[in-house]
């Protein structure tokens, strides 16, 4: 062998090996992104330190994407968004265009974080198809994950369990790709899960998830305190106390790998309002209090608008109404300034119940209308959202040739091009249509229409006062069948023939309704239930298909409340303990 050669070949082998144990240095320090971002960022600054113009670029290209996911878990947004930008350019610059979506990735949820989900979506509709056509099950499964979370709060549920099943299936991919880059952890693929199941109402396999997600091997450090946060606040509205508690102090000893004052106030603030709901307005207060002082500092205006929220509620809770009207007005400034539509919508609601409290019924009626007008807003946004996302998804499926990291398990079928057709177009349009309907019945006196779609206003006042009064306060959800829907104004009066004036009926949607009843127990809620279903048997044999009941708790929100009926409507089917009263089988 020559002796160039030989020497030549020792060179390159010596570098390839110092190429592969960077790259596997890389890989130890994705998941410490995410378990430990103070310990990541020590190492990530020495890497950078190490990098020379004869380093690989695209060594370079992944410290910059792992920063940038470094910054994400640091709260750092608008720093992450800068920096994703750059990214791309550099990938781009040394034919690196794998990279890209990765980028992407974290744009859109820097952007997302700061409640910018109009740029968020066409981002995270670029990254999917890009990871797809690069064949990046890493990147997908991030993407997917992101895609199903923003969906879950829009509640916009079957697309975001398409896309969670989906990141699920195509974690298992992870390796099958040739360069590493950086994942998520499989514990927040699975509390993703958990969260979307939480928010439809199916309690306990959300609590499930909860658990599976503690129980993996990644879920370590910063992401098990997440994970035991959200598990302990899902175990409360299960009723499950004991649990709750236990998995909640377990978190607050984790509060130490919590490096930066940003990510401990998040973790101050969800504590906080778990607090709340144990009556510990006190300790809520303080941990709030520290919360907002530094958002105020790092100027995140996201959650400066939802701690002021909180500690609102925790003031009106301790009666101080002065200063709780005035954190709410303190967050409508914010939520004015960011356009937050669906805040200002529940943070004028709020007002106006406490005005009506208060016997001034002209700034009560004020306060509602400013609360209708924007919830027409909010509706507009989300159907704007929406669109933006299904047109960015068709424009995709038309150009991009059909090229997937696994055909069968990735590539979303065009069915659902239609159901997000109808999800993002039709359903807001009809819920401004019944807005509109709505903003004719108001009146000064207060009296507000059955079919109004802000229902949770109607929930809210009740449990106020029932809460104040210390009454208690039971719910009943009916599910009906498409086949009264054109004779809703019928099944109406047969059921208000049967209710009290103080009791409440109010429609979920054309196919839901739920009656509130104050001052009435589950015992009581029960046979109200019989009496209507017997009122309604005589007219219509097939009019409902579930019932759920839901009594309200110490410190139950509108929210959690409809969310326990949900479940119970999803409980009943599957224990048989009370049949789901198909009325033709009752003759």
């Amino acid at each position: 062998m020559d002796l160039y050669a030989f020497i030549l070949g020792i060179i390159l082998s010596i570098t390839g090996m110092g190429a592969h144990a960077a790259m596997s240095k890389m890989d130890q320090l994705n998941q410490l992104v995410y378990q430990s971002p103070s310990l990541a960022q020590q190492q990530i600054s020495e890497l950078e330190n190490q990098l020379s113009p004869s380093s690989p670029p695209i060594h370079a290209v992944r410290l910059q994407m792992l920063k940038c996911e470094l910054l994400i878990q640091q709260g750092e947004y608008q720093a992450a968004i800068q920096l994703a930008s750059l990214g791309r350019v550099n990938a781009k610059k040394h034919d690196l265009e794998q990279a890209v979506p990765y980028f992407n990735a974290c744009e859109a949820e820097g952007q997302a974080s700061t409640g910018d989900f109009k740029s968020a979506m066409p981002l995270l509709e670029t990254g999917i198809a890009q990871a797809k056509q690069f064949k990046q099950p890493q990147a997908l499964a991030n993407l997917l994950r992101m895609r199903g979370q923003l969906d879950t709060d829009q509640e916009n549920y079957l697309p975001a369990m398409e896309d969670l099943r989906l990141a699920l299936d195509v974690a298992e991919q992870y390796h099958t790709q040739e360069n590493s880059w950086t994942w998520p952890p499989q514990a927040y693929l699975l509390s993703a899960m958990g969260n979307l199941l939480y928010a439809s109402g199916d309690l306990l396999q959300a609590v499930q998830y909860a658990y599976r997600a503690l129980e993996q091997d990644d879920a370590k450090g910063k992401v098990r305190h997440i994970l035991l946060l959200n598990a302990a606040r899902m175990l409360r509205d299960a009723g499950d106390y004991s649990a709750s508690e236990n998995l909640l102090n377990e978190g607050k000893q984790l509060l130490p790998t919590l490096s930066t004052q940003l990510e401990q106030a998040y973790s101050y603030a969800i504590i906080a309002s778990i607090e709340v709901e144990k009556g510990n307005f006190s300790k809520a207060e303080e941990l709030a209090q520290q919360s907002l002082s530094t958002f105020v500092r790092f100027r995140q205006r996201l959650s400066i608008m939802q701690t002021n929220r909180l500690l609102a509620d925790i003031k009106f809770e301790q009666g101080n109404t002065a200063e709780a009207v005035d954190y709410t007005l303190a967050a409508i400034n914010t939520a004015q300034q960011m356009g937050q539509q669906g805040y200002l919508q529940q943070l004028y609601l709020t007002l106006s119940d406490y005005y009506e409290n208060r016997g001034e019924a002209q700034l009560a009626y004020d306060n509602l209308q400013l609360a209708f007008q924007a919830a027409q807003l909010a509706n507009k946004q989300l159907a704007d959202i929406r669109f933006v996302q299904y047109k960015a998804r068709l424009n995709r499926e038309q150009s991009a040739e059909p090229t997937s990291v696994n055909e069968s398990a990735i590539l979303i079928p065009l069915g659902w091009m239609w159901v997000l057709v109808i999800l993002g177009v039709i359903l807001p349009a009809t819920c401004l249509y019944l807005l509109i309907y709505r903003k004719q019945k108001v009146t000064t006196d207060f009296s507000i229409s059955s079919r109004a779609p802000i229902h949770y206003q109607v929930l809210e006042l009740a449990m106020n006062n029932a809460k104040r009064a210390q009454n208690p306060l039971t719910i009943l959800l009916f599910g009906l069948s498409p086949t009264v829907a054109d004779d809703l104004p019928t099944l109406e009066e047969k059921i208000k023939s049967k209710l009290r004036e103080q009791d409440k009926l109010v429609y979920l949607s054309p196919e839901s309704l739920m009656v509130i009843l104050p001052g009435t127990s589950h015992t009581g809620a029960q046979q109200v239930m019989e009496q209507l279903i017997g009122r309604i048997q005589p007219w219509h044999k097939h009019a409902i298909i579930s019932i759920g009941v839901a009594s309200m708790q110490q410190f139950d929100t509108s929210t959690s409340l409809v969310k326990r009926a949900m479940a119970s409507q999803v409980s009943r089917q599957k224990s048989n303990e009370v049949k789901l009263y198909q009325i033709g089988a009752r003759g």
